[in-house]
């Protein structure tokens, strides 16, 4: 297993990536910084859905002056061999606990239907999909950024476009949606379920690996 660095930048899209991680490394909140936690080693930042929060965040990244950035969260299977809880390491360099190293990519879109997963496999052989990989790596260039995603959602799976606007750009739950879709489509409440089920599998899985990478420097 590598060595975590002196100082590591954590950066996850949604708040509950982001508190999950910081709860299992009981990591105290940022003095100022919203939806952030941090020591004297890590800084762990909140991002939004396709890095949109990152902007405001330079100048507090800049006087941590991490030696290492580490994207990390839920992410969608291209490859039909992975399964929920399966974390893929996309790295150079890095060998981390309890993960497959593979090739993440990202979308500018949400791929919500086994054709859609099937038809970027087929063009890039990636195996996995999120939404930040790309506009992060944009942002640091050239700095070598480690990509770390737990499935979420396989690839035989479809996710009806609708529950994307149930969540805000962190990721946080909009109940008056939520109750007037669940209102008019209560067919979804079983989907819901299962994502909520295999979302919390995966979170699990994705902490416990960078937990083991992190928790001997963590104070």
């Amino acid at each position: 297993m590598s060595s975590p660095p002196s100082k590591i930048l954590l950066l996850a899209a949604f708040h509950m990536e982001s508190l999950a991680l910081a709860s299992a490394l009981h990591l105290p909140k940022h003095p100022s910084l919203p939806h952030a936690y941090a020591t004297s080693q890590i800084l762990l930042l909140t991002i939004g859905l396709r890095a949109s929060r990152l902007p405001p965040l330079r100048p507090a990244i800049a006087d941590f002056a991490p030696s290492q950035i580490l994207l990390f969260g839920l992410g969608g299977a291209l490859n039909p061999a992975l399964h929920v809880a399966d974390v893929i390491l996309d790295s150079p360099s890095l060998n981390l606990p309890h993960t497959i190293s593979g090739q993440i990519i990202s979308s500018d879109e949400m791929l919500t239907t086994p054709a859609a997963k099937n038809a970027h496999y087929l063009r890039t052989h990636a195996d996995a999909v999120d939404m930040e990989s790309a506009p992060v790596r944009a942002a640091f260039a050239p700095q070598t950024i480690t990509i770390l995603r737990a499935i979420s959602d396989d690839a035989a799976h479809s996710i009806d476009h609708e529950i994307l606007s149930l969540i805000d750009d962190l990721g946080r739950p909009r109940p008056a949606k939520i109750a007037f879709l669940l209102a008019r489509r209560p067919t979804l409440i079983p989907q819901l379920a299962r994502l909520q089920k295999d979302s919390a599998a995966a979170l699990a899985a994705l902490c416990k690996s960078l937990a083991a990478y992190l928790t001997p420097q963590n104070p």
